[in-house]
């Protein structure tokens, strides 16, 4: 008798399994071990709990957690005293991925730490990066990560940066928590991420650069009381009667090519501020396509925010860049997929078999090097 096979039963099972271990064998070379997650019963995992993990893991170990309905922190925070990186899979997905569901968490703390730490692709209500006289932040890359609020936080008036990128995400609130009146020692990019507003903070080392700022989604104004920053190629986007800059509330900030539409200020105002005259009051950014006014992160997601020809944001930033966040460093479309482990293709060897036969296929898989 023989068994002609035309389909995998569970087949995200044994994705899941071979993606693990291809993953285990491609990462022996740099000295990382992956770890993977999971608190959905259809995606298994090496373990349900993600504080074992975190505990496991050493040095640049690298934490995939994966999509589920329930939050991987509880009700508590996740804190982060290690350096390592902890990927996601995805803060919104629709009902072909993962049936919807995203990975996410309640609160997320990042303490100072000698090394890299990575978080991205994932979804929180809060995520606080701590700064303190005893540590500084010294390679911190945030991500494709959607977070209600994300907190910066100078515990005892002290914050110190080498290295802290806040970039392609979405971020409702950007807020400066017991900021000093100056910080030298913050060194802190925020690049190509969709905000509503950055509040209470600055540094001469902060650059706010390649952003798309909507106040709707959080409030009404973009900026509030920002000092010492540079402001560079952003696109503030509001609807005249109640969206502003703020630029008002700053103090001794540079705004340097940015974009207003629909605001109810200019450039212009503030404290001590240097404002050029190549920045673009009221001009039409002319996106490809918005849902609304786009004020939520499913409308956010639902939109494209690519720039149609004869778009005056097109090549006006600096170095020829476009304004928004199709340029820059980090251009950033929040359609796209961000890199994750998957398969690419899986090929059954023998599909006829006898009794006692054994299966055997082939799974080629992909591992994004950007990761």
């Amino acid at each position: 008798m023989y068994y002609y096979i035309n389909k995998i039963t569970n087949l995200s099972k044994i994705i899941t399994f071979v993606s693990t271990v291809c993953l285990l064998f491609s990462l022996q070379t740099v000295a990382q071990t992956i770890y993977t997650v999971s608190k959905n019963p259809k995606i298994p995992a090496q373990y349900d709990d993600l504080q074992t993990a975190l505990d496991l893991a050493n040095a640049n170990d690298v934490i995939y957690v994966h999509p589920a309905v329930e939050n991987y922190d509880g009700l508590d925070s996740l804190v982060i005293e290690k350096p390592i990186s902890i990927i996601g899979g995805g803060f919104y997905n629709d009902d072909r991925t993962y049936a919807g569901e995203i990975t996410k968490f309640n609160k997320i703390r990042i303490k100072p730490v000698n090394g890299k730490v990575k978080i991205a692709n994932l979804a929180a209500s809060r995520i606080t990066i701590e700064g303190n006289a005893g540590g500084t932040i010294d390679n911190l890359r945030l991500e494709y990560v959607y977070t209600d609020r994300l907190n910066i936080e100078a515990k005892g008036s002290a914050f110190a940066s080498n290295s802290l990128y806040i970039i392609n995400s979405i971020l409702p609130l950007i807020s400066f928590e017991e900021w000093p009146a100056l910080v030298e020692s913050a060194r802190i990019n925020i690049e190509n991420n969709i905000i509503g507003q950055i509040a209470n903070g600055g540094s001469s080392h902060l650059l706010i650069r390649n952003n798309i700022f909507n106040p709707a989604i959080f409030g009404k104004i973009a900026l509030a009381n920002v000092f010492n920053a540079t402001l560079a190629n952003n696109i503030f986007f509001g609807d005249d009667e109640e969206n502003a800059i703020g630029t008002n509330s700053t103090e001794f900030c540079i705004y340097d090519r940015n974009l207003s539409y629909q605001t109810t200020d200019g450039f212009h105002g503030g404290t001590d501020n240097v404002i050029g005259s190549n920045n673009f009051s009221n001009k039409n950014p002319s996106f490809t396509s918005v849902s609304g006014n786009w004020d939520t992160l499913e409308k956010i997601v639902r939109s494209n925010f690519t720039l149609v020809t004869g778009s005056p944001a097109i090549g006006s930033g600096t170095e020829g860049t476009d304004i928004g966040i199709s340029g820059g460093e980090f251009p950033f479309n929040p359609r796209s997929r961000y890199g994750h482990p998957h398969v690419k293709s899986i090929k059954i060897n023998n599909p006829v078999l006898g009794v006692s036969d054994t299966l055997r296929f082939t799974i080629e898989g992909v591992y994004p090097s950007s990761n």
